[in-house]
């Protein structure tokens, strides 16, 4: 069997997730660049697969000439994916459904065929698969009973906890992945504040230039907010976040104070990085095992143990305890608050 990773991407899971993340930090769709994709999703990256689908045909409330702009810049996006090195465009289709709703064809089958083909082949020793679907689970514990192994790189705000079930390992691909993932041009127009995570004692830095000026907490997490001159007219602002478990201290810095804020608020319920296998994560005993769906003859409290379900997987998906503080709204006001006077 060949020894490197073959990766497969579901682009139009990937390209919304990118910007929903770019729109909520920097309100902008992002540039996405996929050579950076291929270089950092996975080490020794062989072979690439991107999969997606074009719509040709012209949507409500669009114009002829809008169509005909919307469709050249897709078939420009799939050529410029298509001249990245060992990257390969597998384009689906669009059709029309029940109560003329699109949706892709062909894409998840085309996935699906290809990963099969290769693992029964031995082509590859590891499969990268950026999706979250619960359509691919079947394919994933497939390709691992062939003796492949899989990591999933997902969004924890759209994923299936049965597709992380079935794979080997699963990487949160968080506003930080994102941003590698973008091209130069627009990384170098865009800032991100620094963040650095480090093992055993806690941040370095001397207590005469340390200015503390607030303590708190997010979840189980201690946090703590301090500022440190630059020799500027402007201090630089630290978060500190210590996780005790895992013995580790994430630093994150930057010299806006609110985007500091903003940072945190959308990425520190994805701190923790890979999302470990467990018994949490097991189909509930109301679910049938032959169909992932509930059982029919539950109707009365069906959509109450669902949504129970629903919400105890998130909040493992999370990694982190269940808080009123993490992923909320009220982060900014609850760090201000700790934090006495704003800066």
């Amino acid at each position: 069997m060949a020894g490197g990773t073959y990766l497969f991407i579901d682009g139009n899971y990937l390209e919304q997730r990118y910007a929903e993340q770019m729109r909520a930090f920097f309100g902008n769709e992002g540039d996405l660049d996929y050579a950076s994709v291929r270089n950092q999703a996975s080490g020794d990256v062989q072979r690439a697969f991107y999969y997606n689908s074009i719509d040709y045909g012209t949507r409500a409330h669009e114009t002829a000439d809008r169509a005909r702009e919307r469709i050249q810049a897709a078939e420009q996006r799939f050529d410029r994916i298509e001249a990245v090195r060992d990257l390969h465009v597998r384009p689906g289709a669009v059709t029309t459904g029940a109560r003329k709703r699109k949706g892709q064809k062909k894409v998840d089958i085309l996935l699906a065929v290809d990963m099969l083909t290769h693992a029964h082949s031995r082509n590859m020793a590891q499969v990268a698969l950026i999706a979250g679907d619960l359509d691919f689970a079947p394919l994933v514990a497939a390709v691992v009973r062939l003796g492949v192994r899989v990591t999933v790189l997902y969004d924890v705000k759209s994923v299936s906890s049965e597709l992380l079930e079935e794979a080997d390992s699963a990487v949160r691909m968080r506003l930080q992945t994102y941003y590698g993932w973008s091209s130069l041009a627009f990384r170098a127009s865009n800032q991100l504040p620094d963040e650095s995570t480090n093992k055993g004692d806690d941040f370095k830095l001397s207590q005469r230039e340390r200015i503390e000026f607030g303590n708190g907490s997010l979840g189980p997490l201690p946090l703590t907010l301090f500022s440190a001159p630059t020799g500027g007219p402007a201090p630089q602002f630290f978060v500190s976040i210590r996780d005790e478990l895992r013995r580790e201290n994430t630093v994150i810095s930057d010299l806006s104070f609110d985007r500091l804020l903003k940072y945190v608020s959308l990425s520190i319920t994805t701190l923790c990085g890979t999302a470990p296998r467990s018994q949490a994560l097991r189909r509930p005993a109301f679910y049938s095992k032959a169909r992932s769906r509930p059982r029919a003859r539950m109707p009365g409290r069906r959509f109450q143990r669902i949504t129970r379900y629903s919400s105890r997987n998130a909040r493992h998906l999370q990694g982190l305890s269940p808080s009123r503080i993490v992923g909320s709204p009220k982060i900014s006001t609850t760090l201000s608050r700790s934090a006495g006077v704003r800066p």
